[in-house]
């Protein structure tokens, strides 16, 4: 602040040469994510292929591990959760990102995951992460959420695997 009346104030700003514009600065991260292939109803322990797009929404690029290897790179991460006892979780694989993702450009992720052998009802979390940055959950941008159940026995078609 350089000078300041009853009527206005002056300030000065420079840019901090030390700033980054990119998947390390948390404050700019956002995701909207579309998942295709992940089924309501699955087999204990049935392994799915999950398609997903995520679109960068935020201001920031998303690097990759071959950019940033130690900080600021993004992931795919996630958890599976049972709904009746939230304490049993466990993660999924992570996916690195293919190449870097620019403000308003969107990636395409594959990802295998073995699901739950005990039937029950659960739900999964997919949520992308700049990695020693933080989660884009607790930037304010939104996971995505998908609920299935495990059947109790596997269908027939599954014993001829």
């Amino acid at each position: 602040i350089r000078d300041v009346t009853p009527t206005r104030a002056i300030i000065t700003a420079r840019k901090d040469p030390d700033a980054v514009e990119d998947s390390r600065r948390p404050t700019w991260l956002k995701a909207e994510f579309l998942v295709k292939g992940m089924p309501e109803v699955v087999d204990p322990g049935q392994e799915v292929n999950l398609s997903i797009t995520v679109r960068n929404e935020g201001h920031s690029r998303w690097v990759t591990a071959k950019e940033q290897p130690d900080k600021g790179h993004v992931c795919l991460g996630g958890r599976i959760t049972r709904i009746s006892d939230p304490l049993w979780s466990r993660e999924v694989d992570w996916v690195s990102l293919p190449a870097f993702v620019e403000p308003g450009d969107s990636a395409q992720l594959s990802l295998g995951i073995k699901l739950p052998d005990e039937s029950g009802d659960y739900e999964m979390e997919l949520d992308l992460v700049s990695i020693n940055v933080s989660w884009f959950q607790e930037c304010g941008s939104l996971p995505a959420t998908a609920h299935f159940s495990v059947r109790s026995e596997p269908t027939r078609a599954n014993h001829s695997r």
